[in-house]
């Protein structure tokens, strides 16, 4: 997230249940911000499960700068 300072944010934000910067990685085709979340405990960007109360709070974009193979099939 640095590298977004300051061209898309003043300061790389902070994850308001621990006070730390706001954590992202990079999946297959998407790049994944997110928060530790009320559990407290770091998921490694796994989505919030809201009944079961764990998870971390996540946002997803897109890579666009990693091209999409899809696999062809035969007709």
């Amino acid at each position: 997230l640095d590298d977004l300072v300051p061209e898309f944010f003043p300061s790389v934000p902070v994850d308001p249940y621990d006070g730390q910067p706001m954590r992202m990685k990079r999946t297959r085709h998407r790049l994944v911000i997110y928060s530790i979340g009320p559990d407290l405990y770091d998921g490694d960007g796994t989505p919030f499960d809201w009944q079961k109360k764990t998870g971390d709070i996540t946002f997803e974009v897109s890579d666009k700068t990693r091209p999409t193979v899809r696999k062809q099939t035969r007709k």
